[in-house]
C-alpha cells in the first residue's frame, strides 16, 4: 500500500503536464510498466513515466516551474504543499538538471524559490501565478532519460554520463 501512496504524486504530476511547445530533439515523455504491490501480495501492472532532464536559459533552477501553453494558458501549476525537498532539481552537470517537480518542456519559471513558495498558505491562483513568471525564462533543452522517476535519484551518476553526450 505504501508503494501505490509513494506512485500517486508523481502519477498526478505526469497526468497534469500537457506538452504544448516542441522543443528541437526533444523526445515524448512515456511510461515504463512496473508491477505494484497492492497489498496481501496483490499484484498490479502499472505505468511510471519516464525521467526527465532539463537546461535552462537562467539562473533559476531554484524557483518553481509552471507550464504555460502557446497561446498563455497554465496548464500545470503545483500547489505550495506539492512543493517538498524532493521537488527540487538535481544538478547533473554542465547545466543539466534532474527533473523532479514533474514539469514539461513548456515550462517557465516563477519568482518563488522551492522555499517561498512551499511556505504559502494558498495556492496562488491562474492570475497571480501569469503575474510571478520570470521573464523570458524558458527550458532550452528537455530530454528523457532511460530510467523512471522513482530509479532516476539512485542513478545518478549513470544520468550524468548520459546527459554529458546528449545533444
Amino acid at each position: 500500500m505504501k508503494k501505490i501512496l509513494l506512485l500517486l504524486p508523481a502519477l498526478l504530476i505526469a497526468g497534469c503536464s500537457k506538452k504544448n511547445k516542441t522543443i528541437e530533439d526533444s523526445p515524448t515523455i512515456v511510461s515504463a510498466p512496473v508491477q505494484v504491490e497492492l497489498g496481501g501480495g496483490e499484484m498490479r501492472s502499472s505505468r511510471i513515466p519516464k525521467a526527465t532532464a532539463f537546461r535552462i536559459n537562467g539562473d533559476y533552477a531554484n524557483h518553481v516551474a509552471v507550464n504555460i501553453s502557446s497561446d498563455g494558458n497554465l496548464t500545470y501549476w503545483p500547489a505550495p504543499s506539492d512543493i517538498t525537498n524532493a521537488s527540487h532539481p538535481i544538478p547533473l552537470g554542465d547545466g543539466w538538471y534532474l527533473n523532479r517537480q514533474g514539469f514539461a518542456p513548456n515550462a517557465v519559471f516563477l519568482k518563488y524559490t522551492f522555499d517561498q513558495y512551499s511556505a504559502l498558505k494558498d495556492t496562488p491562483s491562474p492570475s497571480e501565478i501569469k503575474s510571478a513568471i520570470i521573464p523570458n525564462s524558458s527550458v532550452t533543452q528537455f530530454i528523457q532519460l532511460p530510467y523512471n522517476i522513482n530509479e532516476a535519484s539512485r542513478n545518478i551518476p549513470e544520468i550524468k554520463e548520459f546527459v554529458k553526450n546528449a545533444k
